[in-house]
């Protein structure tokens, strides 16, 4: 009897001291606690585990698969060395945008690709994608990485390389035409070359005639108060048009000796090619329009300060003649806030008459 007492004294006391786990561990058989092998089931788990010799032979998709990930590994390992971008670079990487979309700079429909290959041609030795370049062009113009007097030449350059190609590209053309046709046909194939002369010849003749019509316009008048001419937009014809007024104005410099009208005939000829280049120079009256309107920025400061305390003080005035409305109260309250006065107060109106004046006094002022 003292035994079983004895029994079920240390049943309770490993229930509450080793919990739920040891319970259900002495509730088990000998057997299922020890294993099949006699052995108890945590030791044979963890010599399972701290068993050497029993390793599962790797299955192919295991092998390829490790294989990869120690490809991916390797692959991660790998950086790029930075690149240490210099001047001339840069302005290659703007040289080459320009030329890709055509002197313009709106970019055209997948400038990335076409900026990436014309970059590639110059430096072959540099790994960049597209990204990289869209993405250093972008900070080159951000940072102003290279000066706009210099984006200006470049602009230049490439316009220029660009007319020379397209003739080139037109006298080859030409060539080839020519040697394709028959010598009988040469006969039949003189009235276009004619009529694109003739057509040369009117558009010099125009220019000239234009150019002529400015240069008498400007006659007597101040250059300070000429229109401003803006930025000049290039374009395919824009070289053409630059060289026809160029030889027009040759012929209108060759009798000019004072130098007053040396500088209308060049601004002239600069009008001339605005237009002819469909653009329009800007008017002097809404120029100086906007410099009479334009005010300095501490007046512009003051005059709202003064409209501010101009509207308070009508509020006050408003609140103090009876006007009662929840607009006028709700700004008499913001108003008392700061100036800390109680409705209570037995002075209130004369306090707040008081304020209404100093607010009067300082805008007057």
């Amino acid at each position: 009897m003292m035994e079983n007492q004895n029994i079920a004294s240390d049943e309770i006391y490993s229930e509450r001291n080793l919990g739920r786990g040891f319970r259900e561990l002495e509730l088990q058989s000998p057997e299922a606690r020890n294993g099949a092998s006699g052995i108890p089931a945590r030791r044979a788990t963890t010599m399972t585990h701290q068993d050497p010799t029993t390793t599962e032979s790797p299955t192919p998709g295991s092998s390829t698969s490790l294989q990869t990930s120690q490809g991916v590994a390797a692959g991660r390992k790998t950086t790029r060395k930075k690149i240490n971008w210099s001047k001339e670079m840069n302005c290659n990487v703007v040289k080459a945008f320009l030329f890709v979309n055509e002197c313009r700079d709106d970019p055209l429909p997948g400038w990335r690709q076409k900026l990436h290959m014309e970059f590639k041609q110059r430096h072959s030795e540099l790994e960049l994608t597209e990204q990289n370049l869209a993405d250093r062009l972008r900070l080159i113009y951000r940072k102003q990485m290279v000066a706009l007097a210099e984006i200006d030449e470049i602009r230049r350059s490439v316009g220029r390389e660009i007319h020379n190609s397209e003739e080139g590209e037109s006298s080859v053309m030409l060539a080839v035409h020519e040697s394709d046709t028959p010598h009988e046909t040469c006969q039949t194939n003189d009235t276009p070359h004619e009529s694109c002369q003739t057509e040369a010849e009117e558009n010099r003749a125009a220019a000239a005639c234009k150019l002529k019509d400015n240069y008498q316009l400007f006659e007597d008048t101040n250059p300070l108060c000429r229109p401003y001419l803006p930025k000049l937009n290039i374009k395919k014809e824009t070289f053409k048009i630059i060289e026809v007024v160029n030889d027009a104005l040759e012929k209108l410099v060759a009798s000019v000796d004072d130098l007053d009208e040396l500088h209308r005939a060049i601004y002239a000829a600069a009008i001339t090619v605005l237009e002819i280049n469909q653009q329009q120079p800007y008017t002097t009256e809404l120029t100086k329009k906007s410099k009479i309107q334009k005010q300095p920025a501490w007046k512009n400061r003051l005059l709202s300060q003064i409209d501010k305390l101009r509207a308070k003080a009508d509020v006050i005035h408003e609140y103090i003649n009876g006007n009662t409305s929840r607009k006028v109260r709700h700004k008499i309250e913001d108003i008392l806030k700061t100036i800390k006065l109680e409705k209570s107060d037995p002075e209130f109106n004369r306090k707040l008459t008081c304020f209404r004046d100093e607010l009067r006094q300082k805008f007057k002022k």
